[in-house]
């Protein structure tokens, strides 16, 4: 299953994905974390907690940014045991570590330990630390469970610490002081979970004005994103393109049949040429495709909105006092969101490929930069 965490500067995202996740191997190079130790515990006494989870290498959380985002990579981290990727970057003269962490689903304090530890040299980045962390920090706020364990693990009193020593706060938590939101759900126990957290630095807080956890939809975790303050930032300017899956919509080719019509009807006169009634018509038919694209998008967005709010309100109503109709209600309107959901993924897939179509043509072949730069070798 996949939980989603995003980093949102206006138009600009970072995406800290868990599952399903990148291959990864050993042969891999990576940095290899330091172990710095920042606990006065005695170097050679034995660690107050169990030895890590058995590893799984092969897999390493994705850490997705994108190329609209104008930053620069200083150095990264990656934990040998494939749990975190640690990313240290420049963006606007600001130096940031952004960490990606996927937490084991057992009380584990000896792998936070090798996290911050990991982290200790970077102690003067702005620090943004995301991911599932598969632990719950307040068992009465952050957790729903009619007969589960309300059992505080030691790996939440170890990441605690940890967040007084580097001066970071859980951001959700310090927005929504005493709200009750979660970002798993377990269908077998049917129990709602806080284990999705961004921890950032406490100067960061201020930039910060929006965050929040979106309705679980496609997995069983909800994604977790905010925003950052930025004035200087200003969205891309792109061309106009026109896109090809209306063609794919009855509604769509309706409606442009009947406005091209009513265009040949206005302007198709005696005197007017072909080229020019051409022309003109391709600028006023882009008007109307623009129109109602625009009109379609906002009708989307304005249902996905309103079904994002239904589960919401489900999951409320669901929480006191759990019931099973209505759970039979989320996974009606879930089923609906996936389907305006899917239907923006195979767009997006669609324009990618697109994209790189376009991409490996505009190449030049190796024989023709050679023409190109040598033209006594081109023939007449």
């Amino acid at each position: 299953m996949r939980t989603r965490l995003l980093l949102r500067s206006y138009k600009d995202r970072t995406a800290l994905n868990k599952g399903p996740r990148t291959p990864y191997s050993r042969s891999t190079p990576h940095k290899t974390p330091r172990g710095t130790r920042i606990s006065s515990r005695p170097t050679d006494s034995p660690p107050p907690w169990p030895p890590r989870t058995p590893p799984r290498p092969e897999f390493l959380p994705p850490t997705l940014i994108s190329r609209r985002l104008n930053f620069s990579t200083e150095s990264s981290i990656i934990d040998p045991e494939g749990r975190f990727v640690i990313i240290t970057l420049s963006m606007k003269n600001v130096k940031f570590c952004i960490a990606n962490v996927y937490g084991p689903n057992v009380d584990d304090p000896a792998f936070f330990h090798s996290l911050f530890s990991s982290l200790d040299d970077h102690s003067g980045h702005t620090l943004i630390i995301g991911g599932d962390f598969n632990m719950v920090s307040d068992p009465q706020l952050d957790r729903l469970s009619t007969t589960g364990s309300q059992r505080l693990w030691q790996s939440s009193e170890t990441v605690k610490r940890y967040m007084k020593d580097f001066g970071i706060c859980d951001a959700w938590r310090s927005h929504h002081p005493t709200a009750r939101e979660y970002t798993f759900f377990s269908s077998v126990h049917h129990s709602y979970s806080r284990l999705d957290y961004f921890l950032t630095s406490s100067t960061l807080m201020n930039d910060i004005s929006e965050i929040k956890i979106h309705p679980i939809v496609i997995s069983d975790h909800a994604p977790v994103s905010f925003t950052l303050r930025n004035k200087k930032n200003k969205p891309p300017t792109r061309n106009w393109r026109f896109n090809t899956s209306l063609l794919k919509d009855p509604e769509f080719i309706s409606y442009l049949t009947r406005e091209w019509s009513i265009y040949l009807e206005n302007n198709d006169l005696p005197d007017t040429s072909g080229r020019v009634l051409w022309e003109a018509g391709k600028a006023v038919m882009r008007g109307k495709i623009i129109s109602f694209s625009s009109h379609k998008k906002k009708k989307e967005a304005s249902r996905t909105l309103e079904l994002e709010l239904r589960i919401k309100s489900l999951e409320e109503a669901y929480h006191v006092p759990p019931q099973e109709n209505i759970l039979k209600d989320i996974r009606k309107v879930k089923l609906e969101l996936n389907e305006i959901l899917d239907k923006k993924t195979q767009f997006l897939i669609q324009r990618l490929r697109l994209e790189n179509f376009e991409s490996q043509n505009n190449q030049q072949s190796p024989i023709q930069e050679n023409r190109k730069d040598n033209p006594s070798h081109n023939t007449s």
